[in-house]
Parts: structure tokens; C-alpha cells; sequence
């Protein structure tokens, strides 16, 4: 039974690791896009005249 336990909590550590590396990226990329953003390097004009289909 112990060794279930441990091989569950190692799963469920994994899953979480996995989790937190993801936001991070996400988080990142959010603070460089909104960077982008505040500097004028993208404009958000062209984006809402198209409909905001067009990725960046």
C-alpha cells in the first residue's frame, strides 16, 4: 500500500512541476507581449480593424 502512495505522490509532484513551468513560460511571455505592447513596438490599431484574426 506504501508503495502506492508513493508512486501517487510522485505523479501528482510531477503533474505540478509540470504546471508551474508552464505558467511561468506563460507569465513570462505575457510580461514581453504587453511589453511590446506599451513600448509601440506592436500597434493594437491594425488588430481591431481586422477583427483581431491576424496573430502577432
Amino acid at each position: 500500500m506504501r508503495w502506492k502512495l508513493k508512486v501517487f505522490w510522485h505523479f501528482t509532484s510531477a503533474i505540478s512541476e509540470f504546471h508551474q513551468a508552464s505558467l511561468a513560460k506563460y507569465q513570462s511571455q505575457k510580461r514581453g507581449l504587453m511589453q511590446d505592447l506599451l513600448t509601440g513596438k506592436v500597434r493594437v490599431t491594425p488588430l481591431l480593424q481586422t477583427g483581431g484574426d491576424r496573430h502577432l
